[in-house]
């Protein structure tokens, strides 16, 4: 059985730097962040798969190129410059074990990293928000900032961006509506109390999450609770009935009725 392959389509490619060291890091995917390190001989097409298998069950996936070339078929000939870097592995060994060697401290940094999670989704591609909208256009910009406090608290900072044609309800015309979302999330496991000093902290949502909470589902309900329960334009007017009979009034049909007996 053939093992599945990939190429570097749809993968973003950038330096990441620390430690002493850079290295290009290609990156894919919207959801909770997961460093794929490769062993020898680097990011080739079987790795590439794996990555976008983890991209497809929601995960972003960030791939550091440490060696090799990224995307090509691990063939022999090339794998002669890489072998002769074999050491790398101890690298790999002492990142598993919590050792302090080089390269380790560079992967701890990436993997720190990784707690960002960015992207953008079409309005379009979110279902409820779409039939919210007068025109299911734009996209909507979201990103995600993991961190964990002393006492071991896991907090999300979310910030989304966006710009949303909503119905104004005066004229009934379109109207462009800024979207713009800031909200700063404690994570609790299913089931889990929300701490006693968080309880009158207004600055902070508690968020009930499972080990694959569908970020694009957050990042709609956060948009659909901040539109304008009624959208209306600065200044405008209603609109104005043409082509239409002036109302009959009701006592004129009566003296009409009466006119008749």
């Amino acid at each position: 059985m053939t093992a599945p392959e990939a190429d570097l389509t749809g993968w973003a490619c950038e330096p990441f730097s620390a430690a002493g060291f850079t290295h290009d890091v290609y990156r894919k995917g919207a959801g909770p962040g997961v460093v794929l390190i490769p062993e020898m001989p680097g990011a080739h097409p079987g790795v590439l798969a794996l990555g976008d298998y983890l991209v497809d069950n929601g995960f972003t996936v960030a791939i550091p190129s440490l060696y090799g070339t990224p995307g090509a078929a691990a063939v022999r000939p090339a794998m002669v410059p890489i072998l002769l870097r074999g050491c790398v592995a101890k690298e790999f060994a002492a990142f598993a074990t919590n050792k302090d060697r080089p390269v380790s401290h560079y992967l701890r940094a990436l993997a720190r990293d990784s707690r960002l999670v960015q992207g953008e989704v079409p309005v379009s591609r979110l279902g409820r928000l779409a039939e919210s909208v007068l025109e299911p256009s734009g996209m909507v910009v979201f990103s995600f900032q993991g961190e964990r406090d002393d006492e071991g608290k896991l907090y999300v900072d979310l910030q989304i961006q966006g710009s949303l044609v909503l119905q104004c309800q005066r004229c009934l015309e379109a109207l462009e509506w800024p979207c713009e979302v800031r909200n700063r999330l404690l994570l609790l496991r299913s089931g889990e109390d929300l701490p006693e000093d968080e309880l009158e902290n207004d600055a902070v949502d508690a968020l009930e999450v499972e080990p694959l909470t569908d970020l694009l589902e957050l990042v709609e309900d956060e948009v659909l609770l901040a539109l304008p329960l009624v959208p209306r334009h600065d200044s405008c007017e209603p609109p104005v009935k043409t082509g239409v009979d002036e109302e009959i009034s009701p006592f004129a049909v009566l003296r009409q009725l009466r006119g008749k007996v």
